[in-house]
């Protein structure tokens, strides 16, 4: 797992720009696109209540708040969170890293959305254990990764990490979870070319 106190300084310090830049220059469109999924899913309902992990400036937020009753989010980077306040969407926002807030919180959500979080996370065990054992609701997670074709996660040469989807399935087989979709697709550009990712949802 990439180091707290660096990731928290790399998005203090991009915060300004960083939104625009994830839109507008590298084509990242997964909030939509998780959105997407599940509304057209799960659009005999609301979705009740929604956890943002690593909700950043609030692009998931933005996207998912029309169709949720109540909407949560957690980040590790407070101007990060400014900004995500500005939006006015989220019912609730904290600054903590993940794992102590699903340690630390009483869980109770429908929807758990990681949406570019684990690609920082590596090991994804200890999110899974925490999200499987304390929500109290048989939810589901919907999160996008870096996608490889091996067996595991790897640690890529720009400093975030890969998961496969042997990987994934491997976690769910451990926990009793089960894929309900899956599919590689266009995360966002990496000098000037897009980067493969994977998109799931998961049925706790």
């Amino acid at each position: 797992t990439a180091p707290l106190d660096y990731v928290e300084t790399l998005f203090d310090k991009f915060s300004n720009n960083f939104e625009y830049s994830l839109v507008h220059e590298l084509e990242y469109t997964m909030p939509k696109t998780i959105t997407n999924l599940i509304v057209e899913q799960y659009s005999h309902k609301s979705l009740g209540s929604v956890l943002d992990l690593g909700c950043g400036t609030g692009l998931v937020g933005m996207e998912i708040r029309p169709f949720c009753r109540y909407l949560e989010g957690v980040d590790i980077s407070e101007k990060m969170l400014k900004k995500a306040r500005q939006k006015e969407v989220y019912n609730r926002l904290t600054k903590k890293n993940i794992d102590d807030y699903l340690l630390e919180r009483n869980l109770d959500f429908e929807y758990i959305i990681a949406a570019d979080v684990f690609i920082y996370l590596g090991d994804l065990n200890q999110i899974f254990q925490l999200i499987k054992t304390k929500n109290k609701t048989n939810g589901k997670l919907i999160f996008s990764t870096e996608h490889n074709e091996g067996c595991g996660f790897v640690l890529e040469k720009s400093g975030r990490y890969s998961h496969s989807k042997k990987y994934i399935e491997s976690l769910c087989k451990k926990f009793s979870c089960k894929i309900r979709y899956f599919e590689t697709l266009d995360l966002r550009k990496q000098k000037q070319k897009f980067i493969m990712g994977g998109l799931y949802l998961i049925e706790l």
